[in-house]
């Protein structure tokens, strides 16, 4: 059941705020069919420090396989409000 489970939400629930190895900040929008561990992405901050302009956003779909989750961040403490974003 778990592993259905993992199948249909992913190893990232859309919602999950994370830092790449490349040092891009991504908001999980939906998992991948193909690979639990890439979600689909929206980029929130390039590993630049530059920001997407919100009327154009930036989409990793799914996560590219040269690069890889390395942590999970709180929204809340790091300033993102994610609910904006998943409705938009």
């Amino acid at each position: 059941m778990l592993w259905a489970l993992i199948q249909t939400v992913g190893c990232y629930p859309a919602g999950t705020v994370m830092r790449t190895r490349a040092g891009a900040v991504v908001l999980s929008l939906s998992p991948s069919r193909t690979d639990v561990r890439r979600p689909h992405c929206r980029v929130l901050v390039r590993p630049d420090g530059s920001t997407p302009a919100p009327d154009r956003p930036e989409l990793l779909e799914p996560l590219p396989g040269d690069d890889a989750v390395v942590e999970v961040l709180d929204p809340a403490r790091h300033g993102f409000q994610v609910e904006p974003l998943l409705a938009a």
